[in-house]
């Protein structure tokens, strides 16, 4: 045991000492110092540890308290090491000693490599500890269950449009290059996804009902959209570092793009008033610009790395407070990109994607990490697998915010293609039947569609813990969980609920509260349309026409010329076990009028 006794012979070993008073004086040997260092130096990240964790439990997740933990946790087991071992080994040494010497020396050689052991093991242990643990991970609110406001023209609805023709199987080179993606069917599944989420027959009577609902909803009036006000799209590109996407990580689909932008065009906007942008890490691709601007040239595209049409996002200094007080010296953090400040209108256009570290998904909520020029000191408040559920999210603050998340008009997730992580490629998901997802979701109300978008995931995927810790905080935003008053501009007029949030009944009928009748929760609308098109015998480029066209393709497959959007399974018309001249010829003769069918 360590005595006042030993604790004095201690210090006079490496210290000088007063001969009165017994206080240090200075070291006896300055190159000690070194041996000194640890403990001291452990001792200060202890205390430093627990005089900025006491009061606020969740700056443990912080990276510099994460480092002085483990500091101070090392020191404590050196010192309980020291402690331990001034007793242990006097009193083994004692019992060593009564052996001979050879026997002696193999006891303390077995005890050392047991304690070794011991200790290896106990470490790996603790170690293990603190990872998340996903498989076992369900909500902790029950199935059907709604919290928070619903949104929308048709309160808490979130569209599915689901057609497997959008994606190819077998993909060639890359996910995101030309072919992989058929354009014709995203165009439908666009289309009508606008149709269900607000109950219309066009698409232009769609675009109306959406900024009729939002300028309503703001206290705008009863009016539509104005000729010549701003529209921005927030797209995710993170994995796309320039010009040229050089990697199979997911991204932004070009084709969903495209057909978003397509519609608002055909609804009258000009192409000068929409900007698409991304703010975060990397560019946007010319995969994805160059489709929109051989089209829609004058539609501008901004991002952190510029190049060529592609311009540099600028930004609004102090644009942001976190509502949890916390002041980040990193002054980015609070840079709001210019283009959503000075928006009309935002669409938040975002991802199927699990998130590996930090939080459990990217959906709508963390889409907006590319809106601010610096998200990286303010990972902490998404950490909720560390932080736990009714814990602060900055989520929340971005989505609420006035200029930024809180002038979203529609919120899509792309699901097309869809990974299990972020620097991840697409993978080919077991409950689609072992195909891709080839999916899109729509709606208004920013809660109800993560919500719907962590369901299919959390089916899918391992999740991290507390995934939903984001969605019950923002549902709750005038009273959540944590008790945060969450004011992300600082003008003491906090948020109210920002949606609903529920999980489904199950993973095989998908329904919540509003489509069984139970609750004012989410309604899950199937896009009928798109789900059930299968195609049809002959229309072998999915274009809702069997004519000349087609029977080109066969023609080109049938002599080696590389063709795009071929289905094959629609191409053996006279199903005789071979796609060839004759199959491209009865769709001729089709076409013309010559036969009524192919079959005899």
């Amino acid at each position: 045991m360590l005595s006042k006794g030993n604790f004095r012979i201690w210090l006079t070993k490496y210290f000088k000492t007063c001969p009165k008073s017994g206080r240090i004086v200075a070291l006896k040997d300055p190159k000690q110092i070194h041996f000194l260092l640890f403990p001291v130096i452990g001792l200060a990240a202890l205390i430093w540890f627990l005089v900025r964790t006491l009061p606020k439990a969740s700056r443990a997740a912080y990276p510099c308290q994460r480092i002085a933990l483990s500091v101070g946790l090392s020191f404590l087991a050196y010192l309980s090491g020291v402690i331990a071992s001034v007793t242990i080994f006097k009193n083994l040494k004692k019992w060593i000693n009564t052996f001979s010497k050879p026997l002696g020396t193999t006891l303390l050689a077995i005890f050392v490599l047991f304690i070794g052991t011991i200790t290896a093991l106990t470490v790996e242990s603790y170690l293990t500890d603190q990872k998340p643990v996903y498989a076992d991970w369900n909500p902790s609110d029950n199935p059907n269950t709604p919290i928070g406001e619903a949104k929308g023209k048709f309160p808490g609805r979130v569209t599915w449009a689901y057609n497997p023709l959008a994606t190819e199987e077998t993909v060639i080179g890359n996910w995101w290059q030309k072919g992989n993606t058929n354009q014709l069917v995203v165009d439908s599944m666009i289309k009508d996804s606008l149709l269900a989420l607000t109950g219309t027959k066009t698409t232009d009577e769609a675009w109306a009902s959406i900024f009729h609902f939002f300028n309503q909803s703001h206290n705008r009036g009863d009016i539509g959209y104005t000729p010549g006000e701003k529209i921005a799209i927030k797209i995710n590109t993170v994995n796309t570092y320039n010009q040229r996407k050089n990697n199979n990580y997911i991204d932004i689909d070009g084709e969903s793009l495209l057909a978003l932008v397509t519609t608002l065009v055909g609804f009258g906007v000009e192409e000068r008033d929409i900007t698409i942008y991304d703010g975060g890490v990397g560019s946007i691709g010319d995969y994805v610009v160059n489709p929109v601007h051989d089209v829609y040239p004058d539609i501008i595209f901004q991002s952190i790395t510029p190049w060529g049409p592609v311009k540099a996002v600028q930004w609004v200094n102090e644009g942001i407070v976190y509502s949890d007080g916390v002041v980040v010296t990193n002054a980015d953090t609070r840079r709001v990109a210019k283009v959503v400040w000075d928006a009309d209108y935002l669409i938040n256009f975002a991802l199927l994607k699990k998130h590996e570290h930090e939080t459990a998904v990217t959906l709508t909520g963390k889409n907006h990490y590319g809106s601010i020029k610096n998200c990286r000191d303010v990972h902490y408040g998404i950490n909720d697998y560390i932080n736990g559920m009714g814990t602060y999210n900055n989520l929340v603050d971005l989505a609420g915010h006035e200029k930024i998340g809180a002038k979203t008009m529609l919120y899509i997730i792309d699901g097309l293609w869809a990974s299990p992580g972020v620097l991840d490629a697409p993978v080919k998901w077991s409950s689609f039947g072992n195909d891709w997802p080839s999916s899109i979701f729509m709606s208004q109300d920013f809660v109800a569609i993560d919500s719907v978008g962590l369901d299919f995931l959390n089916a899918e995927f391992e999740l991290w813990d507390n995934g939903d810790n984001y969605l019950h905080e923002a549902a709750l935003a005038d009273n959540p969980p944590s008790g945060t008053i969450y004011d992300p501009e600082d003008d003491g007029t906090p948020l109210k609920s920002l949606g609903v949030h529920e999980h489904w009944n199950n993973s095989t009928d998908k329904e919540y509260s509003r489509n069984l009748g139970t609750g004012e929760g989410i309604e899950l609308v199937k896009v009928v349309n798109s789900i059930e098109n299968k195609g049809e015998m002959g229309d072998v480029n999915i274009d809702g026409n069997i004519n000349v066209v087609d029977s080109l393709i066969i023609a080109q497959h049938y002599v080696a010329i590389p063709v795009e959007n071929f289905h094959s399974e629609y191409a053996d018309v006279n199903e005789d076990l071979a796609i060839n001249i004759i199959d491209s010829l009865l769709i001729a003769q089709l076409y013309v009028g010559i036969i009524e069918s192919f079959k005899e």
